[in-house]
């Protein structure tokens, strides 16, 4: 099992327009917020290598799309190729929470499983004035489908490096309770 040894994970970001999915990801990749992403329209996987906990893994990270600019079964598509799944939405808007829900429940069943690899990203948390979406509305979300959470910012770039190392050790072991006090264990 890859999770278990390394090797090559492949991974995708739902989420609706707006709420930084490609942001997360440049963040991620090179470590840069300026708006001038390193991947052009044609790129379909960005890859970049990580150690955790002492194993090195190649995160496949899949263009990531939104509802509006990918249909059903393109998305089933992508979640039939794919191992872990972040689900984004941004914490300075109310319904982009509940959408998260429709994610989760196409991954698990597109993927036939209860207990898919998913995590909730509630990006944005430098925008605290704006704030429609409290950390435990995020959390209590998380537990009710029984996936991981973290909140992120890909502006300053917190918690976005652990949000990729947090989701293995949360796929390795479902009951891991995720770094940081913005994570949850699997509810029961």
């Amino acid at each position: 099992d890859v999770l278990e040894h390394g090797g090559e994970v492949n991974m995708v970001m739902f989420g609706s327009g707006g709420v930084g999915k490609k942001s997360i990801i440049n963040r991620f990749l090179v470590n840069d917020f300026s708006g001038k992403y390193i991947y052009s329209d044609e790129d379909e996987t960005y890859t970049k290598q990580t150690e955790v906990d002492g194993q090195i893994f190649t995160f496949n990270i899949l263009k990531p799309c939104s509802a509006s600019d990918c249909f059903t079964a393109m998305r089933d598509l992508h979640i039939k190729m794919n191992d872990i799944f972040f689900v984004v939405h941004s914490i300075t808007s109310a319904k982009g929470l509940n959408d998260t829900i429709d994610y989760i429940d196409q991954i698990k069943r597109v993927k036939d499983d209860d207990h898919p690899h998913v995590m909730i990203v509630s990006n944005k948390n430098d925008q605290e004035s704006l704030r429609m979406v409290s950390n435990d509305a995020g959390r209590k979300m998380a537990a009710q489908n029984g996936v991981a959470y973290m909140e992120v910012s890909a502006k300053t770039g917190d918690g976005v490096e652990e949000m990729f190392c947090e989701v293995i050790r949360y796929a390795k072991d479902h009951s891991y309770v995720c770094g940081r006090s913005y994570n949850i264990k699997r509810a029961k």
